[in-house]
């Protein structure tokens, strides 16, 4: 249902008019008279006004628009004129107007009309919201003060609205699929379509028709044609994730549309030209897979034309506690509860433990804190996680010139106390040692605490 507003000085053409709109659902109020307009726009809201280009009072249809424009933007306008004066409908419509009819027009006309412009504000309106959705993702929502990941937050600024290819690499659950979202919204082209695939979530021959479409009869169950991803990304972005396990006849059909913008669907004889930027990620070692002939060396380099490596976790230690403010403000959203906190022995849990699931464990670790914590205190006993099971290091991961005992003790000593947020009551429970033996090694290796608190947080 909309609110339509008719401006006619036929008394006639009010009342068919009002009656037919009014058993479509519509509701209908009407004017015969400027005046009469003026007063119902300053008080009420329509969502089209239909007005004859001819009024008394001197005024005319175009002077509804204009006032329309400027104290109802929102509300769409239609002009109905005689064919005579079809210039002026025209230039109507340059004006702004929604639509123009031609006199006489009748019931089916006026109602073919109003559908017409209802359907194109339901189309803005779903527009603007997807547009929302995708601004969410935008650059603050990247969340990080650690270097790494300032430079990362430079480097889409920087490739975000342009047309080059970009290569996210990355561990697993470290945030890939978010970066590219971000790039896509802050891009020229963030109101055109998004679409996103894993290359490793089917088998090649099904990975080949999802990306390049099929024709008819192609293959057993091709019943009809299929447009492929590339194609319904035209105009926008395609990004593909886990590009590292794609095979190389794929490889080889990909690069042909980098280099040419030149696809051809599963059982076609003809090629079809598409422009998309494509956004590729991987937590593979593409440079070694090259190496390794796994992956084309001329594919990697196209890919690669910039590429942005997020860090792991484990390596953003100030940035921990500021994710998970953030995970736990959504969790207790979702949860439709009063936003939590986390004790000090859950921040120091957090802090500590070495996250080999990254972003993602992290998140999804603070959603069941939320679930399980029955206030509004998520404590260490509401973490399912365990920081003696994450501060052991394989020995065939140590460097051989940094196993001397001292320089070991030394540097675990420090990324115990780095991980418990400086909190000596707290690292002296994770070490297992009392408060006087943590002050005679500390004096023993140099390591003040006050100095360092005060650089790490000035």
């Amino acid at each position: 249902m909309a609110r339509i507003l008719i401006v006619d000085d036929d008394p006639n053409v009010l009342t068919t008019s009002s009656i037919t709109l009014t058993r479509e659902g519509h509701e209908v109020s009407r004017a015969e008279s400027f005046s009469k307009v003026e007063l119902l726009i300053g008080s009420v809201f329509f969502d089209i006004v239909i007005t004859d280009l001819r009024l008394e009072d001197d005024k005319t249809g175009i002077d509804v628009l204009k006032m329309c424009k400027i104290s109802s933007p929102e509300t769409n306008v239609i002009i109905i004129t005689a064919f005579s004066s079809i210039e002026s409908a025209i230039a109507a419509m340059q004006d702004g107007a929604s639509d123009y009819l031609i006199k006489p027009c009748g019931p089916d006309q006026i109602v073919l009309s109003v559908n017409r412009v209802l359907e194109k504000r339901a189309l803005l309106s779903q527009i603007r919201s997807l547009q929302k959705e995708v601004k969410s993702y935008r650059e603050d929502e990247i969340i990080g003060k650690s270097p790494a990941m300032q430079r990362v937050v430079k480097t889409i600024s920087l490739v975000a609205d342009t047309d080059s290819t970009v290569l996210i690499t990355g561990e697993t659950g470290t945030g890939k699929d978010l970066v590219a979202k971000v790039i896509h919204s802050r891009s020229r082209l963030y109101d055109k379509p998004f679409l996103a695939i894993s290359c490793a979530a089917l088998p090649e021959n099904l990975l080949e028709s999802e990306l390049f479409g099929h024709v008819k009869g192609a293959f057993s169950g091709a019943f009809t044609n299929k447009k492929g991803l590339i194609m319904e990304a035209d105009g926008g972005t395609l990004f593909l994730d886990e590009i590292g396990e794609m095979s190389t006849p794929l490889q080889s059909k990909l690069l042909r549309f980098l280099e040419e913008g030149e696809i051809r669907p599963v059982g076609s004889n003809h090629n079809m030209y598409v422009k998309a930027r494509l956004l590729a990620a991987t937590n593979k070692d593409l440079a070694q897979a090259v190496k390794n002939k796994e992956f084309r060396s001329d594919l990697y380099y196209r890919l690669k034309v910039v590429g942005i490596h997020l860090p792991p976790l484990r390596e953003r230690g100030q940035d921990v506690l500021l994710l998970a403010r953030r995970f736990l403000a959504l969790a207790c959203q979702k949860k439709g509860v009063p936003d939590g906190v986390f004790s000090t022995e859950a921040k120091a849990l957090l802090k500590g433990y070495h996250w080999p699931g990254n972003v993602r464990e992290l998140q999804h670790t603070i959603e069941g804190a939320v679930i399980l914590a029955e206030g509004s205190v998520i404590t260490e006993k509401h973490l399912d996680i365990s920081i003696a099971a994450s501060t052991h290091t394989p020995l065939d991961m140590i460097s051989p010139d940094s196993l001397a005992l001292p320089d070991v003790t030394r540097q675990h000593l420090l990324d115990v106390l780095e991980r418990c947020h400086w909190n000596q009551k707290r690292a002296t429970e994770v070490l297992k040692i009392s408060k006087a033996t943590l002050w005679r090694k500390l004096r023993a290796y140099g390591i003040d605490v006050t100095k360092i608190r005060k650089s790490t947080y000035p």
